[in-house]
């Protein structure tokens, strides 16, 4: 009978775990009993768990020692141990065969044949069930398990399992978990093991802190793989207590995540994000913008399409294009925004050299004979302006009558070639706010300078010039709520600044770092700051909000800004935020979005798996608008 098949194995079950310790124990010392004093060795050697390490009845080899070895004695102890490993290879059939050159994962069938001819041999020894499982060492390596012939693909697949077992609840000087959660979840996937072995086994792991992250990432990846699945769901159902009972903060992500996919508590949860639908894109959203007056989104692609959207339909929920138009030829957008009043869009293109869009666009698989021709763009429209050519960044703005709510061109203003724009902001009265990195026009500098430049967007006129308002390039610009004098800047140096345009002085008012960019003197030395690039910054009411790609998310006292009223720290880097309804805020992760209450600072709710690059929210923070590579998904804040 295949006892683990039948959930019977006390090892996978949970039941086994301390008579392995005892195992190995003892066949510790019985080594060092066997290397310290004198004692003969008669066709045994130090074997793992599995399997019983005899050397076959055709072969006899004694080690003697007839005196006790010196400690210090290294010539002598290592020859005690060539001598061990010789053993080992002896009893583990290796002087035979190589089995290491037998498994080879790009051919599954014919290593399973090879393994399973070699195995039936009748020289064969015991020990080389264990010679197998030493050589599947990765996810990749068990298909050829799964291919193996049925009377060793039970013995074999035990024996990976027990090495398993034995990596994740014993000490060692690295760290096997990952690899060891992966190669349990991909028997899973292989049917290689069932669902209520694995059940007891995962339960075993939670419950024992040295092995909780093994079971927690390995329950993640089977949540995600199984979803939906209703066996799955309740041969998990007993671990639901364990995850909720797990408050170490490093597992706060991991544990949300898997009670998301398995539906566990999803009553008890004070808010969550409900998927609502995904726009899908020709290609990635690169930049994006909400107008709450008119409940407009509007998107841009890689491939200069810039898409502004129509009301949801009221039956159905479709949305449509309203406007849609082209930048020059391979121009990125990089920037949009748009005031609070909503009476003029702003987008920030820079070219990109056409062979590297091509290249990136070929990578995601979204190019066609078409683009590569030159004749249409990756939707398959024809570009309005495909005869352009930007050989500078550019900046486009379109004016909406305020009326009627219809859109029309306004100014296209060109910058200079030598200068890569990498941020813009939209601020009141038509004054457009751009952020520009380029060499120094003094000859007794070099190197880039990193300036923010004011526009009228009316008559394309220069109006002034902030320099070296970072040591880096500027990442973002938000002007404050009433969008008339206050910017707030962060940059790759990962310092915050905010600026009063009206003033006469083109220092900063207040910063975030210790330091100024272009000036040693700091104005503010504050704690908690940001170690690394600035990736968003959310003015609300009297605080301001402030994340970073370290993980860092801040809350500031935008009247004083001389420390952090809140810190919170992520495991991952953070990409965006945006402010919901009833004090959330959700954020934008690496690794998925988080829902996350500004009054208890603790998440509520993720949706794990994703990458978005740029959040928004509606009117009143009852919609996200999340912005990735597949498209723009749409998210109900549910209470």
């Amino acid at each position: 009978m295949d006892v683990f098949r039948s959930g019977l194995s006390g090892a996978f079950n949970g039941g086994g775990l301390e008579h392995l310790l005892q195992q190995q124990q003892q066949q510790q010392q019985q080594l060092t009993s066997a290397t310290t004093t004198g004692t003969t060795v008669a066709g045994t050697a130090p074997s793992r768990m599995v399997g019983s390490g005899n050397v076959s009845a055709h072969t006899t080899v004694h080690v003697t020692t007839s005196t006790e070895v010196d400690p210090f004695d290294e010539k002598r102890i290592d020859e005690i141990r060539r001598t061990l490993r010789m053993l080992e290879d002896i009893g583990h059939g290796r002087h035979i065969i190589n089995w290491t050159e037998l498994v080879d994962p790009s051919q599954p069938v014919e290593s399973a044949k090879k393994i399973s001819a070699a195995l039936a041999r009748p020289t064969t020894v015991p020990g080389a069930i264990s010679s197998v499982a030493e050589c599947i060492t990765t996810p990749a390596h068990l298909s050829i398990v799964a291919l193996l012939d049925p009377p060793f693909l039970a013995k074999v697949r035990d024996a990976v399992l027990q090495d398993l077992l034995n990596a994740l609840t014993m000490v060692h000087e690295s760290n096997p978990m990952p690899v060891c959660s992966e190669m349990l979840v991909e028997m899973v996937k292989l049917n290689l093991v069932v669902l209520r072995g694995v059940a007891s086994t995962l339960e075993a792991l939670l419950s024992d802190p040295n092995s909780r992250r093994a079971a927690i990432a390995a329950l993640g990846k089977l949540a995600d793989q199984k979803r939906g699945n209703e066996v799955f769901l309740g041969a998990m159902q007993n671990l639901e207590p364990l995850v909720r009972m797990i408050d170490e903060p490093e597992y706060e992500y991991d544990c949300l995540a898997i009670s998301r996919l398995l539906g566990w508590g999803g009553a008890h949860r004070a808010a969550s994000l409900v998927p609502v639908k995904r726009m899908d894109h020709s290609s990635p959203v690169t930049a994006m913008t909400y107008f709450r007056q008119r409940d407009e989104l509007v998107s841009a692609t890689f491939d200069g399409t810039v898409t502004i959207w129509g009301t949801p339909h009221p039956s159905t929920g479709d949305v449509k294009a309203a406007v849609a138009l082209d930048l020059p030829q391979y121009c990125v957008p990089v920037a949009m925004d748009g005031p609070p009043r909503g009476n003029y869009l702003l987008i920030a293109g820079m070219p990109f050299p056409a062979v590297n869009v091509q290249t990136m666009e070929l990578e995601r698989g979204s190019i066609n004979s078409n683009v590569m021709n030159n004749s249409f763009n990756s939707s398959g429209k024809k570009r309005s302006s495909f005869a352009t050519v930007s050989r500078g960044p550019i900046v486009r703005l379109l004016t909406c009558n305020e009326s009627t709510g219809a859109w029309t061109s306004g100014e296209t203003i060109t910058r200079k070639e030598n200068v890569t724009l990498t941020t813009a902001a939209a601020l009141a009265s038509f004054v457009v706010c751009t952020a520009e990195s380029g060499p120094s026009d003094k000859l007794s500098e070099s190197g880039l300078q990193h300036d923010l430049v004011l526009l009228n967007g009316h008559t394309s006129q220069f109006l002034r010039r902030f320099e070296r308002v970072h040591d880096d390039y500027t990442t973002i610009i938000r002007a404050a709520e009433d969008g008339d004098r206050i910017l707030f800047t962060g940059s790759r140096d990962s310092v915050v600044k905010v600026w009063d345009i009206r003033s006469g002085n083109n220092r900063a008012g207040l910063t975030t770092a210790a330091t100024m960019s272009a000036l040693a003197t700091p104005l503010h030395r504050l704690k908690g700051n940001h170690t690394d690039t600035i990736t968003a910054i959310l003015p609300h009411r009297k605080a301001l909000l402030t994340a970073s790609l370290d993980g860092s998310f801040l809350v500031w006292d935008a009247r004083r800004m001389t420390a952090p009223m809140h810190e919170v720290r992520l495991k991952d880097p953070i990409l965006d935020l945006a402010l919901a309804d009833s004090g959330y805020v959700v954020i934008s992760t690496a690794r998925g979005l988080k829902l996350f209450s500004l009054e208890s600072l603790k998440a509520h709710d993720i949706i794990p798996n994703v990458a978005f690059t740029q959040l928004k929210a509606n009117n009143d923070g009852s919609i996200i608008f999340a912005a990735g590579n597949s498209g723009v998904s749409i998210y109900a804040l549910h209470r």
